[in-house]
């Protein structure tokens, strides 16, 4: 996992989480992490595949994409991620 621009093994995690100087610093990085991996990249490929949809088939995906009732959830949380 990278952390901070390091590469991290998943063992060292652990030590890392005990260390009281640096607990706040990896748990955020770690959360960041998984947030990115689980919402912000799933939902950028699936806004970017219907909308690949929409032009080459003229369908109306996007639209039916953005009135799901978790998209504007999803959408909030991916921005928090992408931006800090």
């Amino acid at each position: 996992m990278k952390v901070l621009d390091t590469w991290v093994s998943y063992s060292d995690v652990a030590t890392l989480l005990e260390q009281d100087a640096s607990r706040f610093s990896i748990t955020t990085d770690l959360v960041l992490n998984q947030l990115h991996a689980l919402v912000r990249v799933p939902f950028e490929l699936l806004s970017d595949y219907y909308e690949d949809l929409d032009r080459a088939a003229g369908s109306a995906m996007v639209e039916k994409l953005r009135h799901a009732d978790w998209y504007e959830y999803a959408r909030a949380i991916r921005n928090r991620v992408s931006h800090n």
